[in-house]
């Protein structure tokens, strides 16, 4: 009984959130986009530091590597969107690939300072290649 009451919930909230963009205006809809992409970085968080005991502090990595892949792929190349979110996609596998590479046999304090180091040495290359960037 108690998983036929999950289903019907979980079915109502997906209905729910599809029908959202109906029923709400733009302003609404965005705060719930950000609502979602926030969750799944607490939840993506929580996995690597709760679970597995490693203080990462690059996971702004894969965010902002995907959202510059994305909009580079989009306005630079005109890229159509579908394939431009693809290509988001395929930067964050390449970042997390070399990330992992670097950082994962590493523990504890020297985990979480190598996982900075890349923070700041992706965020040094966003913030001086401005000519691709913007």
């Amino acid at each position: 009984m108690d998983k036929i009451i999950n289903k019907l919930i979980l079915c109502f909230i997906i209905i729910f959130f599809y029908l959202t963009p109906l029923l709400f205006g733009n302003y609404t809809v965005y705060l719930i986009i950000k609502i979602f992409i926030l969750s799944l970085y607490a939840i993506s968080f929580n996995i690597m530091f709760g679970y597995c005991g490693l203080l990462s502090f690059g996971h702004a990595i894969f965010f902002s590597g995907s959202a510059y892949g994305l909009g580079i792929a989009f306005a630079k190349f005109n890229i159509p969107l579908p394939m431009a979110i693809i290509t988001g996609i395929i930067v964050t596998v390449i970042f997390s690939i070399i990330v992992g590479f670097l950082s994962l046999r590493h523990k504890e304090i020297h985990f979480a300072m190598i996982t900075l180091a890349l923070s700041m040495l992706f965020w040094g290359v966003v913030m001086k290649y401005r000519s691709l960037t913007g």
